[in-house]
Order: C-alpha cells, then structure tokens, then sequence
C-alpha cells in the first residue's frame, strides 16, 4: 500500500453519469476544507463526535 501511495489515479465519472444518472454529492474543492477545519476548529467536539479519545498534550 505505501508503494502505491504516490500513484495518480485519474477519476472520470462520464459512464455513471450516463449510464446511472448519478452525480457525486461532494466536490472535493468545497468539503475538503471543513474535513480538515473541522478537527483544527473544535479539537474536543471533533473527537466526541468521532468516538475518539483526545490526546493529551505535553501541557496538560
């Protein structure tokens, strides 16, 4: 899997459109930044709402 994590992987969804009617829901230009703002905005409601234990930092 590492080796491959340097890959492009060009995606052309042309024949789901034509042939299922489907269009994607997300557009990576307009949900990529809430993923990553998200945890940066509210680090301990991000981890309750993904059921993971925040980590303690040296401070603390």
């Amino acid at each position: 899997m590492i080796r491959m994590s340097d890959d492009h992987y060009a995606l052309d969804i042309r024949r789901a459109q034509k042939l299922l009617g489907w269009e994607p829901r997300h557009h990576i230009s307009t949900t990529l930044p809430r993923i990553v703002g998200a945890p940066k905005d509210d680090p301990p409601g991000w981890y309750r709402a993904n059921h993971m234990t925040l980590p303690h930092s040296d401070s603390d």
